[in-house]
């Protein structure tokens, strides 16, 4: 199943990437692995088709003392 990550940017644009997963969590896992920069835009809105399905927001980790991922189901 493809699922998008669609992140605005700073200079107005946005930028989408297309993940095959077997589900939504692998999806997730992947984009915060392989994209999800902690320094950059943070935030990214998961669509399955044309419905969102969730959200990438991002939490400071005072046990890690930087920025994390978090996903959140809509």
């Amino acid at each position: 199943m493809p699922y998008r990550f669609i992140q605005p940017l700073p200079d107005g644009g946005i930028k989408q990437i297309a993940i095959e997963a077997a589900n939504l969590m692998d999806a997730f896992t992947e984009f915060v692995f392989l994209h999800w920069d902690p320094d950059g835009p943070a935030a990214a809105v998961i669509y399955e088709g044309n419905f969102i399905v969730g959200q990438v927001l991002p939490r400071y980790s005072s046990a890690r003392g930087d920025m994390e991922a978090v996903f959140e189901a809509i």
